[in-house]
């Protein structure tokens, strides 16, 4: 993916996984260059914050696997 956005699929599911990966993409292009201390930062009235998202990412991966291998299944 180089234009940023996520390429057309023909399976919902492929779509779904285009999505996520996009998503992460723009996420490593918002803190690519940041310090630590910018990462912790919540420059908006949201208490998210760059570093937070980055770190919620791999727990969420293992289930993100799991719907996917199950929706493979015949």
């Amino acid at each position: 993916m180089t234009s940023g956005n996520a390429a057309p699929q023909d399976h919902e599911l492929d779509t779904l996984l285009a999505f996520l990966a996009q998503q992460r993409y723009v996420l490593r292009l918002t803190a690519y260059g940041l310090t630590e201390e910018q990462v912790r930062l919540s420059p908006t009235a949201s208490t998210l914050c760059i570093g937070g998202l980055i770190k919620h990412i791999p727990p969420t991966a293992p289930g993100r696997r799991a719907v996917t291998s199950a929706s493979k299944l015949p």
